[in-house]
């Protein structure tokens, strides 16, 4: 099971990257390995107790499926939802064992997670130096804006590279325990998403980061109330004193002139509300939501599938409502408020503040950016998978078994089989 994780995520994070030679491939070997292991994993110890932990993702799932039918490409649509399905089955069977064996099993994935994206971003970093025209994509922000010089890195958009840094950035922070090491990696990865000039992405990290130490970790308390407290005492300095400070490069960098309509996403959002009400049940289809945008344009029977595919709606929100209709919107929704309450919930010993960044930025930045809809991209995936981890806590969690007392989040990392001296 060690080694599908490991090869699910170098595969797919690799298929992310613009430049992998056969992207298809690598993601039908991953996924097919991650159905076959995790449906052999489940059967092999399944028990009635697994339904009342996982009801709630499988019967997103059984929605889907009943959903595809219904579409223009029931065909496509059935793929995306198996794509997506490989991974939930796979971290069912991967997280459902014994407490510190799903422990380590989470700091593997972790570290796999941090090593892949980390080679990744600083490569990226390489390339723009040498070969900037590879790394920095020419975007149409509206006809106000014009285009936009956005990096995107090693990725296909700037949306891909905002996503991987972010999550680069939180899990760096938390999981490595080697200073030179953490500054080694959350260094680039903060650079990568200043670059990207996403702001879905920068506030994402930001709160999800603050959310993350304020309930992980009370000793920054102190330091981030003083931290603020400082912010918001320059803030009203400089409003009280009315300085005149020339900030239109801040402002330039910071894409202030797209905010009013946050670059296009209202009138884009009202277009798809608008268009609901065509399919307002089932909707159009598992990351088919951008037909909306089509209107009562005839699609042919022959055309691509993949190309509306890749017309998000930019909010994750939007495009599972357009996606799966308001049926499958509610279990959606349901999934990402159980499983961030259900981690705060059981994990009372305060072990697992990984899960908790990757639920909170994802979640976040997901109102922003078409994020959690795709079976087809990592970070999409990786959210389901850390949500299938925090489902799995239960009232077992709260009591160790035998008597155990230690601190089981950093009682084994030394012990951890796969790249353990990033962690001494």
């Amino acid at each position: 099971m060690g080694a599908v994780a490991v090869i699910f995520v170098v595969c797919m994070i690799s298929k992310d990257v613009t430049f992998a030679p056969f992207p298809n491939a690598l993601r039908t070997v991953s996924q097919t390995l991650c159905l076959l292991a995790g449906v052999s994993g489940i059967a092999s110890h399944f028990t009635v107790a697994l339904l009342p932990r996982y009801w709630l993702v499988l019967t997103y799932l059984g929605v889907l499926i009943v959903c595809a039918p219904f579409t223009t490409f029931p065909f496509f649509v059935l793929l995306q939802v198996m794509s997506l399905a490989s991974a939930i089955v796979f971290a069912v069977a991967f997280f459902d064992a014994a407490q510190q064996a799903r422990d380590k099993r989470l700091r593997m994935l972790v570290a796999c997670i941090v090593l892949t994206y980390g080679t990744v971003i600083i490569l990226s970093l390489l390339v723009a130096r040498f070969e900037p025209t590879l790394v920095y994509e020419r975007l149409f922000a509206g006809n106000e804006t014009g285009y936009e010089i956005r990096f995107r890195g090693m990725f296909s958009k700037a949306g891909g590279m905002g996503a991987a840094s972010g999550l680069l950035l939180g899990l760096a922070a938390i999981f490595l325990r080697r200073w030179w090491v953490k500054l080694s990696i959350i260094g680039p990865a903060a650079i990568c998403l200043a670059l990207t000039q996403s702001r879905s992405f920068w506030i994402a990290s930001l709160l999800a980061g603050c959310m993350t130490l304020w309930m992980y970790f009370p000793n920054w308390r102190k330091r981030l109330i003083v931290c603020s407290g400082i912010v918001g005492l320059v803030v009203m300095t400089y409003i009280a004193l009315n300085f005149t400070v020339d900030t239109s490069d801040l402002q330039a960098f910071g894409r202030v002139n797209t905010v009013a309509n946050l670059t296009g996403r209202t009138e884009l959002w009202d277009f798809a509300r608008k268009g609901w009400s065509g399919k307002p049940w089932l909707g159009y289809g598992l990351t088919l939501g951008g037909l909306v945008l089509e209107g009562d344009r005839a699609i042919p029977s022959d055309a691509d599938p993949t190309q509306f595919s890749r017309q998000t709606l930019h909010s994750g929100y939007v495009q599972s409502m357009m996606d799966s209709g308001a049926i499958g919107f509610l279990l959606y929704a349901m999934i990402i408020l159980v499983a961030i309450t259900r981690l705060v919930r059981y994990d009372s010993r305060r072990q697992y503040p990984e899960v908790l960044y990757v639920l909170l930025f994802l979640s976040i930045a997901n109102l922003g950016e078409s994020v959690i809809y795709s079976g087809s991209v990592f970070h999409s995936l990786c959210f389901w998978i850390f949500a299938v981890f925090a489902m799995g806590l239960d009232k077992r969690t709260l009591v160790q078994k035998n008597g155990e007392n230690q601190d089981l989040a950093g009682a084994d990392r030394n012990a951890m089989p796969f790249f353990p001296n990033l962690m001494r």
